[in-house]
């Protein structure tokens, strides 16, 4: 019995040996199972994989087609207007706005209520189903790509954050973040000077680093508002390369747009008093030449402007002003810097007397051809000497003006006598205008596709 049992204890101790092994095993596989799952979800994050539309996006223009039932969808069209295709299903009756290109042009971002009917978040469509980017409470839109190709930012209840196309990381970049315990940090009189309203739009400098948008703080009750003297929105911007927020300029009815070649940023305002200007120093013919150039009555002068602010790594930017708007004569609204950054194009809208607008077209200014240094300058008098590329007609109002990214191009939207808008291409030089939609709904919200 005895020798028996001593000949069955290898087999026994050779079994336990290979139980440990197998669960030994069991652990490793599980183990690299999560390191994998790991570095698929940093690969892929929430997003999972999206495959890109199955067409050539170049020369392309994505848009909202509105039905006039309250059905929204995204289209494309190639520049020449052909080539017309739906991107969202028909089926889909969530709404949609502010289609966005990747910098691959295989997808787009969007904001849409398609999970939720009360409540808006951002969308990536490429050749398939939407899926969700963003979460969390608070409706999302305007959503904008980085250059680096991997971040979107967008606004989120008046903040501006930023996420990577994969959902992962979500990053507040203005204002900046406030925990509450400012009191002894050596930033708190940054944090406490800057306006916290709420960001209407915003977009990225061209290296990618420097983010700037229109902030509007007509309910703030802070010192800076009263500073400000009525006016109701600010170019808040992060400088390129990183640093503070800082605060550009004020006025009304504020558009902003980052120079494609260098760092270089354009703000326009409607409606500056010229005394809120008195006490400010002169930027290269700026605010003390301003009040020179105004009517007798100085208190009650208004100013409109397009100014360009250079940064050149100096705590301050650079101010020279290439458009002005002196009293009663032509405000400029949403500028577009053209990508070779030697052309501004924007609305120019007739001021006829307190609250009395007209929408008169679209204007297209040469940058580089300055002698003077001074930019453009219209005052009530000369209000006819401003040319326009687009002059509203009797066939609708032109707006909105967007550059292709080659430059050979602007879109824009033309509001049509029924209230419904179209939208157009034309040659820079303002030859071969093409009505790429044709009347067929409200369309509106163009996206150039990136070259590739």
């Amino acid at each position: 019995m005895t020798a028996n049992k001593a000949d069955k204890l290898p087999d026994w101790w050779q079994r336990e040996k290979q139980r440990r092994m197998l669960r030994v095993l069991i652990f490793l596989l599980l183990l690299c199972s999560l390191i994998v799952y790991y570095y698929y979800m940093s690969a892929n994050g929430l997003t999972g994989i999206i495959s890109g539309v199955n067409f050539d996006t170049h020369n392309y223009v994505a848009f909202v087609r509105d039905d006039g039932n309250g059905h929204t969808d995204l289209y494309a069209v190639k520049a020449d207007g052909t080539g017309e295709r739906r991107l969202t299903a028909a089926s889909d009756s969530s709404t949609k706005a502010h289609p966005v290109w990747t910098m691959d042009g295989k997808s787009l971002l969007y904001t849409s209520n398609l999970d939720d009917a009360r409540l808006t978040q951002i969308y990536i469509l490429g050749n398939g189903q939407p899926t969700r980017l963003t979460y969390g409470s608070g409706n999302k839109g305007y959503a904008t790509v980085s250059p680096d190709g991997q971040h979107a930012a967008f606004i989120s209840q008046g903040a501006v954050k930023s996420v990577y196309l994969n959902g992962k990381d979500v990053y507040q970049l203005m204002p900046q973040p406030r925990s509450g315990n400012e009191a002894g940090n050596e930033n708190a009189a940054v944090l406490n000077s800057e306006p916290q309203g709420p960001f209407l739009n915003f977009s990225f400098s061209a290296d990618g680093t420097g983010v700037a948008g229109a902030q509007d703080f007509a309910d703030e009750s802070s010192a800076i508002n009263a500073e400000r003297m009525g006016v109701d929105m600010a170019v808040t911007c992060i400088p390129p390369g990183g640093g503070a927020t800082m605060v550009l300029e004020s006025g009304h009815e504020v558009s902003c747009a980052w120079d494609k070649t260098g760092n270089r940023l354009a703000a326009s305002f409607t409606e500056l008093h010229a005394s809120n200007r008195s006490e400010k120093t002169d930027h290269n013919g700026g605010y003390k030449d301003w009040m020179q150039l105004n009517a007798k009555d100085k208190d009650t002068t208004l100013v409109s402007a397009i100014q360009i602010f250079t940064f050149t790594g100096k705590k301050q930017p650079e101010v020279r002003n290439v458009f002005r708007g002196i009293g009663y004569s032509v405000e400029p609204k949403n500028i577009a810097w053209s990508p070779d950054g030697t052309r501004m194009a924007f609305e120019g809208w007739r001021l006829k007397g307190e609250g009395q607008r007209e929408l008169k077209g679209i204007v297209v200014m040469r940058l580089d051809q300055d002698p003077t240094g001074q930019g453009v300058v219209v005052d009530a008098a000369h209000v006819d000497s401003l040319q326009y590329l687009l002059p509203a007609d009797a066939s609708g109002l032109p707006q909105n003006p967007r550059w292709s990214p080659d430059g050979l191009h602007l879109l824009y939207e033309l509001r049509r006598p029924d209230g419904k808008r179209d939208l157009w291409c034309i040659n820079s030089d303002g030859t071969n205008r093409i009505n790429l939609t044709k009347g067929k709904g409200d369309c509106y919200d163009g996206s150039w596709a990136p070259l590739k």
